[in-house]
């Protein structure tokens, strides 16, 4: 997906992004469902009573429901001057940094996701989620990304937003 990228412009968002999103839901969905079909006929000799039968269904369905409900939001974004390129449903849609008005990280995940919430909603939304690109990043510190996401809205805020109220 790279090579969608224009001049200039800088992939924040990790290219694992189409794997989290669009394969791994569907790989465990399938790769339990047939673990669960063995239990239910009794492919590995030992059979199992009605509940544990019913209870792992329940779990595989579940978690197949949450793990497509968690990672459907997920977007690949790239970074260029002064705006965030979102990648969504095939088309590129750009947002000026100037309508980013919080970037947050998740913390305690084995998959770091970087959240971006807009001042209006956009043809992506009013927030856009990613998985950013893999940086080392010290304990107890924000992410690479979120530095300079924040970084890049604040140095744009220093030269005035145009929507901030002035004074006569």
């Amino acid at each position: 997906m790279q090579a969608i990228a224009g001049s200039g412009e800088k992939r924040i968002s990790s290219g694992a992004t189409f794997f989290w999103r669009d394969l791994f839901p569907w790989i465990w969905t399938i790769g339990v469902g047939i673990g669960m079909l063995g239990v239910w006929y009794e492919w590995f000799g030992k059979p199992a009573s009605m509940e544990v039968k019913l209870l792992g269904m329940a779990l595989w369905a579940g978690t197949s429901v949450l793990f497509r409900l968690g990672t459907r939001r997920l977007q690949e974004v790239w970074l260029s001057e002064g705006e965030v390129v979102v990648l969504a449903a095939g088309r590129r849609t750009r947002i000026p940094l100037r309508e980013v008005t919080e970037v947050r990280e998740s913390r305690g995940q084995k998959i770091k996701t970087v959240n971006l919430r807009l001042r209006r909603p956009s043809a992506v939304g009013q927030e856009i989620r990613f998985i950013p690109v893999h940086r080392f990043q010290a304990p107890f510190t924000d992410h690479p990304v979120v530095q300079e996401l924040r970084q890049r809205r604040e140095g744009l805020s220093a030269v005035g937003d145009p929507d901030q109220p002035r004074l006569p």
